[in-house]
């Protein structure tokens, strides 16, 4: 009885901080600044936040500024560690987050890849609910494809799968780290044979506008069909 009213006080938890999340960066509404464009609760925060500290720390950054630049750019004396700018960068995305999974790359040429996504048909994950902690397999669905969403499969017969739960790669495998957002239950449904039940997922990145993708970190070398995820 503890575990489920604390997993049901994480899930609440988890929909307060994206509310919070989408609050701030302008998903629910923006501040117009005139000409149709409109900024973000959190572009404010930051500025007022960056012109505070500048002032309290009289001109620090400003004072210090080529001696930040120059400690960036240092050249890496040791090969198989990280620069100062893979540092500064990893950090960074410490802080920020990891994002969301949108596919593995499976086709590389000179300049270009090709990236197959989680909602094809030929993708598999190892899945995890994130409240519950129960182990299944996203992939891609033909019918659900054209929806835009993917299926969760191989679900437990005590599963209590709700609307809105969090799905996340469970790390099992060893291909995929664990905790990378999928996406989100929308509804729970039955096959046609009515024996195993399944579930719809919502991916949580917009596939339709994306405009930018980062590789998985900093391993070495070049793009590696089959091997990196973005």
């Amino acid at each position: 009885m503890k575990s489920s009213t604390d997993k049901e006080a994480l899930l609440l938890l988890t929909h307060l901080i994206e509310f919070v999340y989408r609050l701030l960066w302008g998903d629910l509404f923006t501040l117009p600044v005139g000409g149709g464009i409109g900024i973000s609760f959190m572009v404010v925060l930051l500025l007022a936040a960056g012109i505070w500290f500048t002032s309290r720390t009289r001109l620090l950054p400003v004072r210090l500024f080529r001696d930040m630049i120059a400690a960036v750019c240092e050249k890496n004396q040791n090969k198989e560690g990280l620069s100062s700018f893979q540092t500064l960068v990893v950090s960074t995305a410490t802080r920020v987050g990891m994002g969301n999974l949108v596919g593995v790359v499976t086709e590389v040429g000179l300049n270009w890849c090709r990236l197959t996504t989680i909602l094809d048909t030929g993708s598999q994950l190892g899945a995890m609910v994130f409240r519950t902690e129960e182990t299944a397999i996203a992939a891609g669905d033909l019918t659900l494809m054209t929806e835009g969403k993917l299926k969760l499969s191989y679900l437990p017969d005590s599963s209590t799968l709700i609307k809105g739960d969090l799905v996340v790669t469970s790390g099992l495998g060893g291909y995929y780290p664990f905790g990378l957002p999928i996406g989100s239950v929308e509804e729970v449904r039955t096959d046609d044979g009515g024996l195993a039940r399944y579930a719809v997922l919502t991916p949580r990145c917009e596939l339709d506008t994306l405009t930018d993708l980062y590789r998985d970190g900093f391993r070495r070398g070049g793009v590696t069909a089959g091997k990196d995820w973005l």
